[in-house]
Formats: structure tokens, C-alpha cells, sequence
């Protein structure tokens, strides 16, 4: 398993060493520690590829990258996991998102503190923007715990069949761990279903997906955030996953993305994987 750790030296970093280290101990991992450099606004000659213009290359970008590769060096070397290092320069989102989809990266591992309020409204948090746009599943977690463990997993669905590509990752994650999987429906008075129907979809959903070791859930709330925060809470659930939509420009000033809210205001680990 590929796993991305993007780092900026910051506490948020450290979170993230110590959970690889234990999925290592489960399973084969290799881990990318990777710093992006950001590069100026006016040093871009072209809005699509983002390229770097050569002078800014060498009076900028190069001292900085030779600066930076003996830090993350040694932040890597923290631990002994199996690692690849690197230190690039770009726009930081489209960077990442690059090196994701040119390395075969199976998982991203975040440190986020979330965001609220006015500076989520115009920018969001970090670790929200790299889930929504992701092609992988992103791990975003919010403290450093020693010995973190997902012995409960909770996948929060709509049960649309083949609603997500990204499931094997989750089992992953389950298999290192020997986790329970929680599959749970929030109903709301908004979105309501009966009880059969959902008994259902939910027996699809875990065949289509070969879901092992699974208890399924019905959660009553008003709203399907709240919904996931409160059965998180209740059940004691490790790590909360969630598909997303992946929305951008105007699609995504207009719709409301629970997987959004939930990467940055719930208080524990959030997985997020695409919806097919």
C-alpha cells in the first residue's frame, strides 16, 4: 500500500508518522513524505500546466528544495517505515494532486485542525480541498493518539449500488486492524426511508461490495451530519468514512457536501473516497 504523507515540518505532520507506523505494522506500506515548495504567482507561464519559469527555478526554487531535502530527511527518519522523500515545487493543491495520480498513491494521510467560520467559507481547510479532489481515499485525522487503532469503522452510505470505487481501501484498513465495519444509513425527516426498504439496500450494498465482519445500523436524526457525528459518539466508532462527490466550480458553491463538513468539524478520524 502507497500511502501519500504530505508535510510541512508542523505538529499536523506528526499525527500523521505515528498512525502509518501502526498500519505498517499490519500490512506492507510504503510511505511518500512529500513538501511542496510554493512557487510565486508570477513566476507560472501558463495557467493549465502551472510550469515555473527557468529563472525562478534557479534563483528561487532551487535553494530552497536543497534547503528543505536535508529537513524532510530527517523528519522522515523519525520512523522506520519503508519511505519515499521528496521535496517539489508548484501550486500546493494541484501538486499533490499530480504526484497522487503520477505514483500510485493508494491512500493520502492528512493532519488537519479543520476549519470554520468566515476562513472556511473562503478558503477551507487544506486537508478538506485535497478530499474533495483527490482520485484516493484521504485519511484526515486531528490529534496524535499513541497506539491509534480503527477497531470500530463506521460507513456512513446512501447504499447507491457501486456508490464507491475506492471501498478497498476501507477493507484495507479493516484487514490491518480486524476492525468491525459499521454500515449505517442516517434517516432523516428530509431524506426518510422505511426500515425494510433499507434492510434492503443494505443487503445489496454488502454483497455488491463483499463486505466482511459488518453490522448494519439505522440512525434516526435531523439531519445526516449531526446524524453521523451523534452515532459516532454513541458507538464509540475509531474511524467515520464517507463518499464525496468531488464537486468543483459552480457545483460545488451550490451543493452541500456532507463529506466537507464532516472532514472539518468532526472531532476524530474521517476517511473520504469518491462516489462512482
Amino acid at each position: 500500500m502507497k500511502i501519500l504523507l504530505p508535510t510541512n515540518f508542523t505538529e499536523l505532520s506528526n499525527y500523521t508518522i505515528g498512525l502509518a507506523e501502526t498500519i505498517a505494522n499490519n500490512i506492507e506500506v510504503e510511505v511518500h513524505f512529500v513538501n511542496v515548495i510554493n512557487a510565486p504567482d508570477d513566476s507560472m507561464l501558463t495557467n493549465q500546466e502551472r510550469t515555473i519559469s527557468a529563472d525562478c527555478i534557479t534563483d528561487e526554487i532551487e535553494p530552497k528544495t536543497l534547503a528543505l531535502n536535508d529537513k524532510i530527511l530527517e523528519f522522515a527518519n523519525k520512523s522506520n517505515l519503508k519511505k519515499v522523500v521528496k521535496v517539489i515545487a508548484g501550486d500546493k493543491i494541484n501538486t499533490l494532486i499530480k504526484y497522487i495520480k503520477g505514483n500510485g498513491i493508494d491512500m493520502v494521510l492528512l493532519g488537519t485542525h479543520g476549519s470554520k467560520g468566515f476562513k472556511e467559507f473562503v478558503e477551507g481547510s487544506l486537508a478538506e480541498k485535497i478530499a474533495r479532489l483527490s482520485p484516493v481515499p484521504v485519511l484526515c485525522i486531528k490529534e496524535e493518539k499513541h497506539g491509534m487503532s480503527f477497531k470500530n469503522i463506521m460507513i456512513a452510505s446512501q447504499l447507491v449500488k457501486k456508490e464507491h470505487s475506492q471501498l478497498k481501501c476501507v477493507k484495507t484498513i479493516q484487514k490491518a486492524f480486524n476492525s468491525t465495519l459499521h454500515l449505517v444509513k442516517v434517516s432523516t425527516p428530509k431524506y426518510f426511508d422505511s426500515s425494510r426498504s433499507i434492510k434492503i439496500k443494505m443487503d445489496e450494498y454488502i454483497k455488491e461490495h463483499n463486505l466482511e465482519n459488518v453490522k448494519t445500523h439505522v440512525y434516526c436524526d435531523f439531519d445526516i451530519e449531526k446524524g453521523i457525528e451523534n452515532f459516532a459518539n454513541d458507538y464509540n466508532i475509531d474511524l467515520v468514512t464517507i463518499g464525496d462527490h468531488g464537486f468543483t466550480g459552480l457545483q460545488y458553491v451550490f451543493r452541500k457536501s456532507i463529506s466537507k463538513d464532516i472532514v472539518n468539524h468532526l472531532h476524530r478520524p474521517v476517511l473520504t473516497f469518491k462516489i462512482d
